[in-house]
């Protein structure tokens, strides 16, 4: 499948419309092609956050009958010309970009976003626990941030959080395939922080571990409000905003964990679901 192909079918990937071997071709394209795998990830994102933050509300039949009219029109015109938009960013970007201004105009138009809108989901405050997170995740890529202890055994890593002071519940999760885990601890604002490598195949998880109560209700360490909701009613939460990784934050009797891992989306929450 072509990069053109895969474009032409992304409505009907986000819709779960299709099955068998053209999903097979799209999805095995996306694991090669990380231009298309981008663009698929911000339609997903789009999506979601239209569902979320949109009230389902019926459109204006003369609403309605302008957009597709409009819609009509532009595409009965496009193999006649070229406009300055598919002259200046690409006949691919054309498409998304008439998505996203019918969906602009109508969330303007009729439905009232909440106040803070996508901006709950975002942590780039130096206190914030994803922001941190991401930021140690990137540094043990790099070899630049080192475990203090490595062992092919978990209970190795439980030894060292016990002899290493860490007054809560700070867990390592035995996984059948790990190649090694690491483990250091450490303190940020007097508050003390538990951190957990797994090294398996071709994948890095970084587990993030602090005092529940420390992360919710301390005055050191933050949390975006979207984390925040989701964890008082679900849980557990899924971090919307990084195409090359996947993040999780759940807690785990008085623990808050956070990880952060190249796996992918659904091996990254059975990891988490494991005892």
């Amino acid at each position: 499948m072509t990069c053109d192909e895969v474009l032409e079918h992304l409505g009907l990937a986000l819709d779960g419309s299709f099955s068998g071997r053209i999903r097979e071709e799209f999805f095995n394209h996306l694991s090669l092609c990380a231009r298309c795998r981008r663009e698929f990830e911000l339609e997903t994102i789009a999506q979601q956050l239209v569902r979320k933050s949109v009230k389902h509300v019926a459109t204006p039949h003369h609403v309605r009958n302008f957009v597709l009219g409009s819609l009509r029109e532009e595409f009965a015109h496009t193999k006649q010309r070229i406009s300055w938009v598919e002259r200046f960013f690409g006949k691919r970007f054309f498409p998304s970009l008439v998505t996203a201004l019918v969906v602009i105009a109508l969330i303007y138009y009729f439905v009232p976003l909440e106040p803070s809108g996508s901006r709950l989901a975002v942590h780039t405050a130096s206190n914030d626990v994803i922001f941190q997170l991401l930021q140690n995740f990137t540094r043990i890529r790099e070899g630049q941030l080192k475990p203090k202890t490595v062992a092919c055994d978990a209970a190795v890593i439980k030894s060292y959080f016990k002899k290493n002071g860490c007054d809560f519940a700070a867990t390592s999760k035995v996984i059948d395939d790990c190649d090694w885990y690491g483990a250091m601890v450490s303190e940020f604002g007097g508050v003390r922080l538990a951190h957990v490598v797994y090294h398996t195949g071709d994948d890095v998880t970084y587990v993030y571990e602090v005092k529940k109560k420390e992360a919710l209700e301390g005055a050191s360490l933050s949390m975006p409000p979207a984390a925040r909701q989701a964890l008082a009613e679900k849980g557990v939460y899924t971090d919307p905003l990084h195409p090359d990784c996947n993040v999780v934050v759940w807690t785990a009797n008085e623990t808050l964990c956070a990880a952060v891992s190249t796996m992918k989306k659904d091996k990254l929450l059975a990891f988490v679901s494991q005892p």
